[in-house]
């Protein structure tokens, strides 16, 4: 069966975050409008496969909204085009702040955008500051009205724990202001210091105890606000959790598009060029759809455990038993480790406990690896 998600990466940015380590370009009209042209002509090799209309749509980043809405007209009119895009399919838009008014997020919406994910990661000028981020508190609160103006139901709210100096008071501060936003869906994320970033070059990680207080209170807040706690790093109200994310933690299959963008078709991973000069000469050169790698048994089974694991559903047992048993039985033995422990239950469904499952789950999925993917060291 085709996929039915598709994630395009949009990679311009008015400045680097100091903690990010994602595939961006500066903000040039010119080369916006070439990467436009790019997508169309990537989107273009897949009108030769015949394919089921999408249900989820992603524009990602870097700043989607840093393009015109005419240039994002542009790529859904080619996606619409080569797949179709199924009625009252989830497509979604994230946003900074700073980079969008009312008009065009009304734009956006009779585009048929239905879904905006604002990068809020604060709501202290100090500790955006710190980040690098290029908007304020009070571009937040714009972007909010803008959004809401717009007539957007559905959007979310992207916050970071863990950032250097942040404090538990700061983070409480955080989560009351963004649930007095009212927003579908909120994501909380662990500050990680990537490998060659400023970040990483300047801080050492917060302290455990602290971050594990800050996913606690977020946790008791939320909750306590009528989201549900549905995925580690994710809470939305009902109704309302991210249908194309899910697409992941469910083990679907899913086309990505853009550099640096990642896709599974047909049982085939396979990564864009992440430099955009290196993705334009790629796609100069791209005939037909591309193939990449095809995963291992082994391989199968431990995404579609890395990721439903995430979950607070988990992973159905028959989902496993397209797998061979052995394979099947090596992952067993691993996860019932965890769950003498008391951190998992594994009848009908291997599910980590949660929160305290969730914890560990970094543990968890090195181990499964091992056991599933990591080929055997030479004497």
């Amino acid at each position: 069966m085709s996929p039915t998600a598709l994630y395009v990466h949009i990679p311009f940015c008015r400045r680097r975050c100091f903690y990010c380590d994602f595939a961006i370009a500066g903000d040039s009209e010119p080369v916006k409008a070439r990467y436009v042209a790019a997508l169309k002509q990537e989107l273009a090799v897949w009108a030769q496969r015949r394919a089921a209309p999408l249900q989820t749509v992603f524009f990602g980043g870097g700043t989607p909204s840093l393009l015109s809405p005419a240039q994002l007209g542009e790529i859904l009119a080619a996606i619409a085009q080569v797949f179709g895009i199924a009625a009252g399919a989830e497509i979604s838009l994230e946003a900074n702040p700073g980079t969008l008014t009312v008009a065009t997020a009304r734009a956006w919406r009779a585009l048929g955008f239905n879904r905006v994910s604002l990068g809020v990661q604060a709501f202290q000028d100090e500790l955006l500051q710190v980040c690098g981020r290029g908007h304020t508190v009070a571009a937040v609160y714009e972007a909010v009205t803008a959004v809401q103006q717009a007539g957007f139901e559905n959007f979310n709210l992207d916050l970071l724990m863990g950032l250097p100096g942040q404090t538990l008071a700061q983070w409480e501060e955080s989560l009351q202001r963004a649930i007095a936003l009212d927003p579908t869906h909120i994501s909380m994320y662990d500050l990680i210091l990537e490998p060659g970033t400023l970040f990483a070059r300047r801080f050492q990680p917060a302290a455990e105890g602290l971050t594990l207080a800050m996913y606690d209170l977020g946790r008791e807040r939320l909750l306590g606000a009528a989201f549900e706690h549905y995925e580690i790093s994710n809470l939305a109200r009902p109704g309302y959790r991210c249908a194309h994310n899910l697409t992941y933690w469910q083990g679907q299959e899913f086309y990505g598009m853009g550099n640096g963008a990642a896709s599974l078709v047909d049982g085939c991973r396979w990564e864009r060029p992440r430099a955009l000069k290196d993705y334009l000469a790629w796609v100069e050169g791209l005939q037909e759809p591309p193939g990449g790698d095809r995963l291992s048994a082994g391989e199968q089974l431990f995404e579609v455990l890395m990721q439903g694991l995430r979950l607070e559903a988990g992973v159905p047992a028959s989902a496993l038993e397209a797998f061979p048993e052995n394979l099947v039985a090596r992952a067993a033995v691993v996860f019932a480790g965890f769950v003498q422990q008391g951190l998992a239950t594994g009848s009908d469904r291997w599910r980590l406990r949660v929160p305290a499952g969730w914890l560990v789950s970094d543990t968890l999925v090195a181990q499964l690896y091992e056991v599933l993917v990591e080929k055997p060291r030479k004497p």
